[in-house]
């Protein structure tokens, strides 16, 4: 089961996933996104405690890159554990978030200074 915490800040939104993240939350995740996609130009997708994802949500990850790209949205994905991380380069979802500098300072804030893996798109 998913669960999923928004904190909203003065430039971007950060996504906390906890949990696991399966077909049944992608209606959800992309609810939630297009909702704030007109209060913010960002978005720091957390999954430091995302214990596993399969391929549905990947697809969900290509899908909310494109709608990022359609209305200029910068996003992050960070906190990556080794499984998640893997289903991303499996299916090259990893190759559409490429670094970005503006959001670095707000990563490094989320995280802690911590150095885990970041995409960004």
């Amino acid at each position: 089961m998913l669960e999923i915490q928004k904190d909203y800040n003065d430039e971007y939104i950060v996504y906390e996933f906890i949990g696991s993240m399966n077909l049944r939350d992608l209606e959800k995740v992309e609810r939630m996104i297009r909702e704030d996609i007109s209060q913010t130009y960002a978005f720091i997708f957390s999954f430091r405690y995302l214990h596993y994802i399969d391929a549905d949500a990947v697809k969900l990850l290509q899908k909310v890159y494109l709608l990022g790209v359609n209305n200029a949205c910068e996003m992050v994905i960070s906190g990556l554990n080794v499984q998640v991380a893997m289903m991303l380069e499996i299916f090259q979802a990893d190759k559409l978030y490429t670094i970005k500098s503006k959001l670095k300072d707000a990563q490094e804030m989320l995280d802690g200074g911590h150095d885990e893996a970041m995409y960004y798109s």
